[in-house]
């Protein structure tokens, strides 16, 4: 599978670009921010490589549905072209921001696209699949080279190497085939274990069934003993009632019962007067209670309804509007004097100011501007003298009237209070005597509901009938005494007859154990069948116990895991060392030692000394690490017979110094003769060693790619 191009659409900060894939053997993919070719993360060169992932497997790895659309637009859409054989494909995928998707399939015809799409996304997405040769898992283990993915071998010890070997293996789905086949396991035992004890116990009955006949044989033997003992006592009884006065035992019995009766008649009788006189009490108590309520709200209404009545609260609701009337009147006369003494106190202020103007001018008159004379001033302030004093009186006379009408308005004002209060109370009153009336009438009704003639009438009856109940019982007293004591022989066939009931019981008791013991044994084929059924369910449940035992060591960490491990690290070995053949002459026979469990070490021959990796320099261990984790990469790819020759290596340099860088750069180069590179990184060095590039420019938010 060669890549030819990939076009975005409002994918990611992309708003609509075309990337050629075909022009070299490696690509080195950098970016630059607004500008600045200091700044390039975030440019959206990993974009690239996610739209491809993106469309092969319709996935973005830890991302919602919306994220991956412009912001402000409603999809978002990748199509990505392809060579395959000498065929031309074109996978078209669309993400919405409802987060449904849809995808498509093209063939190149002639000059044409044929959609060879399935009928449903499902049936889409495995023909994609089955196209490709490798699953989404594999591809990002052997084709999509992460951040430090190539430097972690580098950077990790030797348990972290051997878990990042587990990981790229994709080993977790064995440990959970192991938990499953562990909980199939332990299952199944506990399901043998159940069986087993269904068998013990089925084999502890049969064991008593057997005893059980033993007892049942004795039961038989006990019941006919029983039943001859049972006609010995009849005969007995029947001989004996024969031989005695056996009606005048029935009277005497007869006489006994009826005299029973008649005392416990007696004994409810009394029981029932006594609850009837206390219910009458309780009731004539109630009355008196009614009684002496109605009296005193009685008293009370009467004495209301005289007092409401010698009041006229017609009368004094029209005293309280007079007085209202004329107290508004006067407030309106006091208010009236009020402004006549602020409007004589400003014109006695116009006057005193004339009286300080007269005195205060010139040898000239201010209005006519003709020369006035000190006596003429004189006049004047006189004349303004005289208004003022009479202005003075005015005001005076008009504070006596509003004093004298302030003390009219106080008393009409304690007058009105005075006469609402009485209103009040007599409106008070009138309620109250209402709800006397609604109370009286209520003790009424109450008093009528308690009527005690029909408790009167039961006592009476039942007096009638305790007088014929205590003759009956002087009557049946007589009768019995005239009786007197019958033979002994009533005492012997009592005794025979106690004696007759405790054998039939015992006889019955025996009778119904052999009936259970009947059914009891009457399982015993049933229970066989149930223990030659479990004893073949118990050996289905070893068979299985055995298979997941298997399965259980075949799927964990001495498993097939480990083998997947030790055939895998054989097959990197060996690719291993012919690549590194390729590219150093000091470093040679590398040598993993691992127990595929807890570690992971590396040796290597250094000019044919034997050390171990971690003592060589950070560019001898790129060259290594890279050789380990592409080799890792080509017997996955190999494993699962995929079509892909390309990789896709994301600042999977990482921690690599600038020899590492240096060497790192050489290889690639060496591995495009087979394979079609990409590489993001923002390192200078690889700037200089990797001359194809692809620059990815994003400013406001929007990328872009220029082609170099």
């Amino acid at each position: 599978m060669k890549l030819k191009k990939v076009k975005l659409t409002n994918f990611f900060s992309y708003k609509s670009c075309e990337i050629n894939l075909d022009n070299s053997k490696v690509t080195l993919i950098e970016g630059k921010k607004n500008n600045s070719d200091a700044s390039s993360n975030g440019a959206g060169k990993s974009t690239i490589f996610q739209a491809i992932y993106f469309a092969m497997y319709g996935d973005i790895r830890g991302r919602k549905a919306g994220e991956i659309i412009f912001f402000g637009e409603k999809q978002a859409s990748v199509d990505l072209f392809f060579i395959l054989g000498r065929k031309q494909y074109k996978i078209t995928r669309i993400r919405r921001e409802t987060g449904s998707s849809n995808a498509w399939i093209f063939v190149k015809d002639k000059e044409k696209w044929k959609d060879i799409s399935g009928q449903t996304m499902a049936e889409t997405n495995r023909l994609i699949l089955t196209l490709i040769g490798i699953s989404k898992d594999i591809f990002q283990s052997s084709v999509f080279f992460e951040e430090n993915a190539i430097s972690a071998f580098a950077d990790r010890k030797s348990a972290g190497r051997l878990e990042l070997i587990k990981s790229i293996l994709n080993l977790g789905d064995y440990e959970i085939c192991k938990k499953i086949a562990s909980k199939k396991l332990a299952s199944k035992e506990k399901d043998l274990d159940d069986k087993l004890l269904l068998i013990d116990e089925n084999k502890s009955i049969i064991n008593d069934i057997e005893s059980h006949k033993e007892s049942m044989k004795n039961s038989n033997l006990s019941i006919k003993s029983i039943s001859r003992e049972i006609k010995t006592l009849e005969e007995g009884k029947f001989l004996l009632e024969k031989n005695s006065p056996s009606d005048l035992i029935f009277k005497k019995k007869s006489i006994e019962e009826n005299l029973d009766r008649v005392l416990l008649d007696i004994s409810d009788n009394e029981s029932r007067i006594l609850n009837l006189d206390t219910k009458l009490t309780s009731v004539a108590s109630q009355l008196k209670e009614y009684e002496d309520d109605h009296n005193k709200y009685k008293t009370e209404y009467l004495s209301l309804s005289q007092a409401v009545a010698v009041v006229d609260i017609e009368k004094i609701s029209n005293d309280i509007s007079s007085m209202d009337s004329k107290l508004s009147t006067i407030l309106a006369s006091r208010q009236s004097l009020i402004n006549d003494k602020f409007s004589s106190q400003g014109e006695k202020k116009v006057r005193v100011g004339e009286i300080n103007s007269v005195s205060t001018l010139g040898a000239d008159c201010p209005t006519c501007f003709r020369p006035i004379s000190d006596e003429d001033k004189n006049k004047i302030v006189q004349a303004r003298k005289i208004v003022v004093a009479s202005l003075d009186a005015s005001i005076q006379k008009i504070d006596d009237e509003s004093q004298k009408m302030s003390l009219v308005i106080g008393d009409l004002e304690s007058i009105i209070t005075t006469r609402k209060a009485d209103s009040k109370l007599v409106l008070d009153q009138t309620s109250r005597l209402e709800n006397l009336k609604n109370l009286l009438i209520n003790i009424k009704k109450s008093s009528q509901l308690l009527d005690t003639s029909d408790i009167k009438e039961e006592i009476k009856d039942r007096d009638v009938k305790m007088i014929d109940l205590k003759k009956d019982l002087l009557r049946l007293e007589l009768e019995l005494k005239s009786i007197g004591d019958v033979s002994d022989t009533s005492v012997e066939i009592d005794k025979i007859s106690n004696n007759l009931v405790l054998k039939q019981n015992e006889k019955t008791d025996l009778v119904r154990q052999n009936g259970r013991l009947e059914y009891i044994i009457s399982e015993k084929e049933d229970i066989l069948r149930s223990v030659k059924m479990a004893k073949k369910d118990a050996k289905a449940l070893g068979e299985d116990i055995e298979h997941y035992k298997i399965l259980e060591y075949s799927f964990g960490k001495n498993g097939i895991p480990s083998e997947i491990i030790k055939s895998t690290l054989e097959d990197v070995e060996k690719e291993t060392n012919k690549m590194l053949s390729s590219f150093s002459s000091d470093i040679a026979n590398i040598e993993f030692c691992t127990d595929r469990s807890t570690y992971f070490d590396i040796f290597a021959s250094f000019f044919g000394q034997r050390r171990r990796f971690e003592t060589f320099s950070n560019g001898q261990k790129c060259r290594i690490s890279f050789c380990i984790r592409f080799a890792l990469a080509k017997i996955v790819a190999k494993h699962s017979k995929s079509h892909i020759k390309f990789v896709m290596i994301d600042e999977a340099v990482g921690s690599f110094d600038e020899e590492g860088v240096e060497s790192m750069g050489d290889m690639l180069k060496t591995l495009s003769k087979e394979y079609r590179i990409f590489v993001i990184s923002h390192k200078k060095d690889l700037q200089d060693i990797l001359g194809d590039r692809i620059l990815v420019a994003q400013t406001n938010g929007i990328s872009s790619i220029e082609q170099c």
